[in-house]
């Protein structure tokens, strides 16, 4: 952090991330409130799923003991709406969710922030809108492709509309790298490809090779509705019919918050 404020990089912070299980469930809002004391750019949160199954099942398998931290991290996002980003809603029991969030959309915001007045406090002059504006000017600087709000938070977990089909955006837009050299579109997708076999003259024409036999048809699936190459824990493949939106109370909330921003401003879209 001294170096990118040396730099005039804060808004590069990095984010840290930490699994949730018994030992560590205790340990959720401290975890929130340190990565806002250090000015980090966001925290993610991954439910163990070597303990619950997450990702097979509706409900948590202990529940007694993850369901007040996701009822917690459900209201700590609320009241951070728009300042700091908490990503949670990935690998997780998706029945959960449906059941909580009533709950939580019920209590008065009012009431939460008295609840959450420490993590208020140390959110104080945070804007998510800020800091990603302040990335894209960075982009520019050094002739990097300019970002939306929507990709520059949610890279990989959602979805975009190709050719009138809503699908998932990964194997268009995403791809990982490992350390042993491999590289995918996708972490749920197979195969994988090793970069020692596109490197020519020391480079990587990443767009011939994203544009391969094997993506194309891949992503031809996709577009019509064959997910057999996707693993089954996928929060986005349609066919597991988990029709949770992983933006709706998340990242939904900075673009509303953004929209009463701007009419408080007089701003227009």
């Amino acid at each position: 952090m001294k170096l990118l404020k040396e730099k005039n990089l804060e808004s590069y912070a990095p984010s840290i991330s930490m699994v949730i299980n018994k030992d560590t469930a205790h340990d959720v809002r401290d975890f929130v409130k340190y990565a806002l004391n250090k000015n980090l750019r966001r925290c993610t949160f991954f439910f163990d799923n070597t303990e619950n199954n997450c990702l097979s099942t509706d409900l948590f398998a202990d529940g007694d003991t993850l369901r007040p931290v996701l009822f917690e991290l459900m209201k700590m996002e609320r009241v951070l709406a728009g300042k700091f980003y908490l990503n949670f809603r990935i690998y997780i029991a998706y029945k959960e969710q449906e059941l909580l969030q009533p709950h939580v959309e019920s209590i008065q915001i009012n009431e939460l922030c008295n609840e959450y007045t420490d993590i208020l406090e140390l959110a104080e002059g945070r804007s998510m809108l800020f800091e990603y504006e302040e990335r894209n000017k960075v982009r520019c600087k050094f002739g990097k492709k300019f970002l939306s709000l929507d990709d520059d938070y949610t890279f990989f977990c959602k979805q975009v509309n190709i050719n009138d089909t809503l699908v998932c955006a990964v194997p268009f837009k995403g791809l990982d790298i490992y350390p042993n050299k491999d590289f995918e579109c996708c972490s749920w997708i197979h195969p994988r490809f090793n970069i020692n076999k596109v490197i020519k003259d020391k480079k990587i024409n990443w767009e011939e090779e994203y544009n391969t036999i094997e993506m194309r048809l891949l992503r031809k699936d996709i577009i019509n509705d064959c997910y057999d190459l996707c693993m089954a824990s996928c929060p986005l493949n349609p066919k597991h019919k988990k029709a949770w939106s992983l933006h709706k109370h998340g990242f939904h909330r900075i673009i509303q918050s953004n929209k009463a921003l701007k009419n408080q401003q007089g701003m227009t879209e």
